[in-house]
């Protein structure tokens, strides 16, 4: 595996890869939702989960969006709204 993941980090248009020894962060991989709120700026991150099976029809497009803080001035902010 260490092999495969060194020889993505040198594909042309990566920049590197986390933990191959390239540059990168955070902001490298998320891409946040920024919101206005009461002369506050929230900051979230999303995650996509789908469900289906060839199987079962009635989950074949069932999907959840999940936002979640992305630093530590949104969750308090949401902890104060709950």
């Amino acid at each position: 595996m260490a092999g495969g993941l060194a020889e993505a980090g040198g594909l042309a248009g990566t920049g590197g890869l986390a933990g191959t020894g390239g540059v990168g962060g955070a902001e490298d991989v998320v891409l946040p939702m920024r919101l206005r709120m009461g002369g506050r700026e929230l900051s979230f991150l999303s995650t996509t989960t789908v469900f289906g099976s060839p199987l079962d029809v009635t989950v074949a497009e069932l999907a959840i969006e999940s936002f979640y803080p992305a630093d530590a001035a949104t969750a308090e902010a949401m902890r104060a709204l709950a």
